[in-house]
């Protein structure tokens, strides 16, 4: 949760109403995975207008680069989802009653969002067990992102908000990761693994959709 504190600013910040940036998420059918942090412990990014050595995130080469890669800058295409769902965590308000004057609430901030989806048929070898080693990024610093793939084949991802060659791209951190043991309810359905994991509150606030210029997206890795 991320709690809101402070005075408003002293002039309040724009809102572009024209939709000159609307923003359409889509369906998430599959991830790409990255650790957050190298090895010398700063942060896996794109950089697609360094002045020598681009990366951009457009390219199949880039991609194929980073998969071919046995370090923590290796990038992990994952399987598709189905049931696939994105909940917005709940306010968290105090007050009521006669907690506060005028018996109002104070809007504290929000829960995290939750990603909740099934693997289907999936190999419990070399597909859930390898996810389940994910699991280890855990805690109030993750190291494990991931790059969200929708049904348009648009690769989500967090921009620093800058121009230029000051411009880089970012795995989305990924919180409390569970994959869960095979269930199956009758013979007429496929065997199904529970996939799950949640994203900090305002994950969203700096996300970007780019689209593959020369390569599917829903087809990279397969």
């Amino acid at each position: 949760m991320a709690l809101l504190t402070g005075c408003l600013d002293a002039e309040l910040a724009d809102i572009d109403i024209k939709c000159t940036g609307a923003s359409r998420f889509g369906r998430f059918q599959r991830d790409f995975f990255q650790q957050i942090y190298k090895a010398d412990g700063s942060k896996n990014f794109f950089d697609p207008n360094h002045a020598t050595t681009p990366t951009n995130p457009t390219l199949l080469a880039t991609w194929s680069a980073l998969i071919a890669k046995s370090d923590q800058e290796k990038v992990i295409t994952g399987s598709n989802y189905a049931e696939s769902v994105l909940t917005a965590g709940e306010q968290v308000a105090f007050g009521g009653g006669n907690v506060l004057p005028n018996r109002v609430s104070m809007n504290m901030g929000s829960d995290p969002s939750t990603f909740t989806s099934m693997l289907i048929d999936a190999n419990q070898t070399t597909i859930i067990k390898p996810l389940r080693g994910y699991q280890k990024s855990n805690g109030i610093r993750p190291n494990l992102g991931n790059f969200h793939v929708n049904q348009f084949g648009q690769i989500g991802m967090i921009s620093n908000g800058l121009a230029g060659t000051e411009l880089k791209y970012y795995p989305i951190p990924m919180y409390k990761i569970h994959v869960g043991d095979p269930s199956q309810l009758s013979d007429e359905e496929p065997t199904k693994n529970a996939f799950s994991y949640m994203k900090a509150t305002g994950w969203a606030d700096m996300i970007v959709w780019i689209t593959p210029t020369d390569f599917d997206a829903l087809e990279l890795g397969f």
